[in-house]
């Protein structure tokens, strides 16, 4: 059995990882030459003298001038290095690592900042480069210790990387944690736990800083709490508090463990008292500010933050200012906190501090407050052109001018290529101009860089399953799952395909884990499974799956998805005695539960029955539940096929205000915008929805009919018909292609997209909407 010591270990183990990558010195600093006259000496003294900033400005005009001079690209990720921006560093270092002569110094730099951001397994790749050409190179074996530490994939070669390190330098005693680790992948506990003591041994016996000894102090409980001798590690927790309290892992892995008991309010007393402890910390400031937010206290928080930005020192207060900033931030206060970044960039200009990574927030904040000619004025103050290049983009993509983002972003990637967030943005734009494939590239690099820093990899699954590429869908949405947990989109729509593609065993898990959560979660996770078994196997099979299930309540208004959907089914399979009977049991036992009101309304509404039954039955959901947007769109559709698309679209607007995440409802409005002919407001409304659901192939479609309606036949119009063709519109959008290529006087095409519809036609299918 896989002992659950390992997972806890990482947890904590990471944190001292970074702090000693960061505040160690791991190599020697590169020896750099000396010319009299020669502008890169300007620079190598800005750089001795700490002044990374200062050197940019200088590394950019020489960078256009020598851009494959391999001193001047390791000079240039050096300075961003310094700065703190490692990611942007990398291209730079690894050009510089082509020339023999810099190879070493560019590899000691990257190893660094891989090591220190957490990419370990560049670290690892970094680190062996290096030994190949200096198998003893002491700081490079230690990289790849603690890097592959942390990797899990190999820890046998941690252990022989330790032995060399303690062979050439055998009191060296920051071998003991990658030592720990590896021990603890290997589920060699006992042998972990006498490395750990013999760690305590030496730190009495040595004059270490405390970062060690609390390092110990940590590790030492959560042995204690993976033996589960719990009231031990809450005594313990407190010791080391006692000893320790502002220091970093303490107090992170304390609040870990209050948390996890439910006592909360112990965890935001330790923030408190790390706070006392180290008033100037910014780190604790925001942690407590942050955690009184997050308890409804967000006032508190926030006086906390102003007290800092009141500080004498005008370093303080700039810093005090951007929390507060991002605290007003993530409060949705956008434009007070674009007026408060503006107040910390005023006090950084003041004294001569105003960096790089200051101004990149400062931008990023006053786009979130969609001040846009505010954050373009700050992009060209940027001295960092990706910096300024990705502000540009972002900016473009909110003023509509996808196009013109992309031209920005490739600027941006030239010099700073591993910047996920950019390459998500990046997508988005692509998207939005029909470059599908361009799309799924800049995905898919989002990912590599970072699987768990956007939601790309539930993006790519998305359009990748809209398209019919089921397995390329499941493999984009679970890369990495288990060490970045999916949202509950991601868990949902994985469900999903791994029950449409016939995997059993991880949906029966995934479920039990669900409805391990309560049946509203359970309910969800069901649904989906039901869904992938019918785009699998047809209703009838969904149906039989519901029936035969022993935790699926039909009768539990928690878990109406569910009913909603063998409602459907049963009567798509030709079994509509089952929904009916269900139907009928779930309002006996919940009369006043709306949802079952609107699901009974769907059933007579498909089966046939006069529209005043099912609009009853929708009526009735409304009046105890105004805002059910299942109900307000089984109106709109009764509407709709009574010939008053206005009506049903006031219906279906109002769903979507009731639930915009749903694509169900806009495909209903676009079905209503169409049925009501062009007009300029109903495009730009079709247009938006687009935007918003950039894989349905309906609501593509309908924009399309209705431009070529209006007689508009340009690129959008192409762009919306060629959208629906790629996510399953069937013969109809090549029908709709066709069209369009006449009107342009396009007949190749158009003959072409004519056979695509003549070969589709007859093999139409696929999942419709409910009331469809």
């Amino acid at each position: 059995m896989r002992n659950p010591l390992r997972t806890r270990a990482w947890h904590l183990a990471s944190r001292a990882f970074l702090s000693v990558a960061v505040a160690g010195v791991l190599f020697g600093a590169a020896v750099l030459g000396c010319e009299t006259g020669d502008p890169v000496e300007v620079v190598r003294e800005q750089q001795r003298s700490g002044d990374y900033e200062g050197s940019l400005a200088l590394l950019k005009e020489l960078l256009l001038e020598r851009s494959g001079d391999a001193e001047i690209q390791f000079l240039y990720g050096r300075a961003l290095s310094g700065l703190g921006q490692a990611s942007l560093a990398e291209w730079s270092l690894r050009q510089a690592m082509k020339d023999p002569e810099w190879f070493l110094p560019a590899s000691q730099q990257l190893a660094q900042n891989t090591l220190g951001t957490g990419d370990y397994a560049r670290a690892v790749e970094t680190a062996t480069a290096i030994l190949e050409a200096n198998p003893d190179h002491l700081g490079a074996l230690l990289v790849r210790a603690k890097a592959g530490a942390h990797l899990r994939h190999d820890p046998e070669k941690v252990l022989t990387d330790v032995e060399r390190i303690v062979a050439l330098d055998p009191g060296n005693i920051e071998t003991y944690e990658p030592r720990i680790l590896a021990l603890i992948t290997l589920e060699r506990i006992d042998e972990a736990t006498q490395a750990l003591e013999e760690m305590g041994e030496q730190i009495e016996e040595t004059e270490l800083g405390q970062d060690r000894r609390a390092w110990h102090c940590t590790t030492t409980v959560i042995f204690a709490e993976e033996r589960e001798e719990l009231e031990a590690a809450r005594a313990q927790w407190e010791i080391c508090l006692e000893r320790y309290p502002s220091d970093a892992m303490v107090v992170a892995g304390a609040m870990t463990f209050f948390d996890a008991r439910g006592e909360l309010e112990r965890s935001l007393e330790i923030a408190r008292h790390a706070l006392d402890e180290a008033p100037a910390s910014r780190e604790y400031r925001r942690l407590v500010a942050e955690r009184l937010r997050l308890r409804g206290s967000s006032k508190e928080g926030e006086a906390i933050l102003r007290e800092a930005t009141r500080s004498e020192r005008a370093s303080v207060a700039a810093g005090a200012w951007l929390d507060l900033a991002n605290h007003q931030s993530a409060e949705g206060a956008h434009v007070a906190a674009a007026e408060s970044a503006g107040r910390s960039v005023a006090l950084a200009r003041q004294q001569g501090r105003l960096t790089a990574q200051l101004l990149l927030e400062y931008a990023d904040i006053l786009l979130l407050a969609r001040q846009l000619e505010r954050a373009e004025a700050v992009a060209d103050e940027m001295r960092v052109e990706p910096h300024a290049e990705v502000v540009r983009a972002r900016v473009a993509q909110l003023r509509g001018q996808p196009g013109r983002a992309l031209e920005h972003f490739d600027a941006a990637f030239l010099l700073w290529p591993n910047n996920a967030p950019a390459r998500y943005y990046a997508a988005e734009a692509a998207e939005a101009i029909g470059d599908f494939d361009r799309a799924i590239e800049q995905f898919r690099y989002s990912i590599r860089i970072a699987p768990g820093a956007t939601n790309a990899r539930v993006r790519l699954a998305q359009l990748l399953f809209a398209q019919g590429s089921l397995e390329e869908a499941l493999q984009a949405v679970r890369t990495k799952a288990d060490e970045h947990p999916l949202d509950l989109e991601g868990e949902l729509l994985s469900i999903r395909l791994f029950a449409e593609l016939g995997q059993t065993a991880p949906v029966r898990h995934m479920l039990e884990a669900a409805y391990a959560k309560g049946p509203g979660s359970g309910g969800q996770a069901m649904a989906s499974a039901t869904q992938g078994v019918r785009g699998r196997s047809g209703a009838e099979a969904a149906t039989r799956v519901l029936g035969a299930s022993k935790i699926v309540r039909l009768d539990d208004p928690r878990q109406s998805d569910v009913l909603r959907l063998f409602v459907r089914y049963s009567l798509e399979a030709d079994q509509s005695d089952a929904g009916r009977e269900a139907i009928s049991s779930a309002l006996a036992a919940h009369p006043r539960a709306a949802e079952l009101h609107q699901i009974e309304g769907l059933r007579r509404e498909l089966s046939g029955a006069p529209p005043e039954a099912a609009r009853a039955s929708y009526r009735q959901a409304l009046a105890l539940d105004p805002a059910s947007a299942h109900a307000l769109a089984g109106l709109g559709r009764l509407a709709l096929r009574g010939g008053d698309p206005r009506a049903a679209l006031a219906y279906f607007e109002r769903a979507i205000a009731s639930d915009n995440a749903s694509p169900e409802w806009k495909r209903l409005a676009a079905r209503a915008l169409l049925a009501s002919g062009p007009s300029r407001d109903a495009q730009e409304r079709l247009a938006t929805f687009v935007r918003e659901q950039p894989y349905d192939a309906q609501i593509a479609l309908s924009l399309a009919e209705l431009d070529l309606a209006s007689g508009r036949s340009d690129e959008r119009t192409l762009a919306a018909a060629r959208r629906a063709a790629r996510f399953g519109g069937g013969a109809a959008a090549q029908d709709m292609l066709r069209r369009i290529h006449e009107v342009r006087d396009e007949p190749e095409a158009a003959h072409q997209a004519a056979a695509r519809a003549r070969v589709l036609r007859g093999s139409e299918g696929g999942e419709e909407g409910e009331g469809s």
